[in-house]
């Protein structure tokens, strides 16, 4: 198995764009800042829960020690996400066929998402999905005050509601998105087209 493909298909699969990549080690870093100075200041802190009155600082305790160390631990699972679907693919024997799809997929949305034979690659979403996992396939889209955040290409798979990708904004290349919805149909003929 050649490793420097198996490196680009982890790079892939987590990082949709360099952007996100600086967002989530910006969150890190910020989380960890957190807690040094948690650590560094550890005494004052005590003293300050032990007093009986001061409920307030007992609350800000709990979210200056909770709000980092969940974010951490939140980061490490995000990070270890592609090395556990790469180890849970060479266990089942599938993942030179993943492979084989990564490399030689027909290419959506600028590389947003890859389809090839058997799986369907999302960028930057942690989503390998088989064509046959896929009992539903529809687009989604999520708005705040009737203005449109994002849309993304969601399927209900025997594990639950995963999102493949993220779509153009207000509905540019909704043309792609019957295409690219099309082609996983004809690989999986028995998978329900739109909402439930």
């Amino acid at each position: 198995m050649n490793e420097s493909v198996v490196k680009e298909l982890k790079k892939y699969i987590f990082f949709s764009s360099i952007g996100e990549f600086i967002r989530e080690i910006g969150g890190l870093i910020i989380l960890i800042i957190l807690l040094v100075i948690f650590i560094t200041n550890i005494s004052g802190i005590l003293d300050m829960i032990r007093s009986e009155d001061n409920m307030l600082g007992k609350i800000i305790f709990c979210v200056i020690v909770l709000f980092p160390v969940f974010g951490i631990v939140h980061y490490c699972l995000v990070v270890s996400a592609p090395k556990r679907i790469i180890r849970r693919l060479e266990e089942e024997g599938e993942l030179s066929n993943v492979i084989m799809d990564f490399q030689e997929g027909e290419k959506f949305f600028g590389d947003a998402v890859r389809v090839g034979n058997k799986y369907i690659i999302g960028k930057g979403t942690n989503c390998i999905i088989s064509y046959k996992d896929i009992k539903q396939i529809y687009q989604y889209i999520h708005k705040t005050n009737h203005f449109e955040d994002y849309r993304s290409l969601r399927a209900y798979t025997n594990d639950g509601t995963k999102d493949i990708c993220q779509l153009p904004r207000n509905g540019a290349g909704e043309q792609t998105v019957r295409q690219l919805i099309m082609y996983i149909c004809t690989k999986n003929p028995n998978i329900k087209v739109g909402y439930k």
